[in-house]
């Protein structure tokens, strides 16, 4: 039972991670400066939280404050006229392109947040995250190839790539949520996965 709840911890982390980019995408719908400039807000609340209990960067969290800290000031300063799509193909294409790297690193971006316990070991935990990370990766590529087919075709309406994203946002939250039900379903087998820190 005490399993059941670090897990359950572990995907409301996870989603708590990927919480600048939720907020950036529901933002959006309404004003791009006032998305960027919330979802940077959330990640750097995020990080120095985080940062005060362990004085250790995760990389996520990392890239959060630098895309959104980033395209806030270019936004505000450089380029007032900043497109919609042009500044959400940005972020999705950043964080596709880190979770593809960290998954290619044998280090994805969840496994981060796994905190039960420091160095315990149970079943199946390196290929629950693989999989979770890859799940993320996979919504910000949908999301960024519908953004990228609606920014070079005028014929295709915003709303309804919007919509589209909005289904593979919400898809992905649902995965994470069943994180503990995907794990524990191992959780009898002898385990030599160990967590590691990114």
């Amino acid at each position: 039972m005490d399993e059941r709840l670090a897990e359950r911890r572990i995907a409301l982390a996870t989603l708590f991670g990927f919480a600048p980019f939720i907020i950036f995408s529901l933002v959006t719908l309404l004003s791009l400066s006032l998305g960027l400039w919330l979802a940077f807000a959330t990640a750097f609340v995020i990080t120095i939280r985080d940062f005060v209990e362990t004085p250790r960067l995760r990389v996520l969290d990392g890239a959060n404050l630098l895309i959104f800290g980033g395209l806030a000031l270019v936004g505000g300063f450089l380029e007032p006229n900043l497109r919609l799509l042009t500044a959400r193909l940005a972020v999705e294409s950043a964080l596709f392109g880190l979770g593809l790297f960290s998954i290619a690193r044998s280090r994805p971006l969840s496994l981060a947040y796994h905190r039960t316990g420091g160095r315990r070991q149970f079943s199946g935990v390196w290929r629950s995250h693989l999989l979770l990370t890859a799940a993320w990766a996979l919504a910000m590529l949908m999301m960024g190839v519908a953004d990228a087919v609606t920014l070079s075709d005028p014929n295709i309406s915003i709303p309804g790539d919007f919509a589209f994203g909005l289904a593979a946002l919400g898809g992905v939250i649902v995965f994470t949520l069943r994180f503990p039900q995907r794990t524990t379903g191992h959780g009898q087998a002898t385990s030599r996965d160990e967590v590691r820190a990114i």
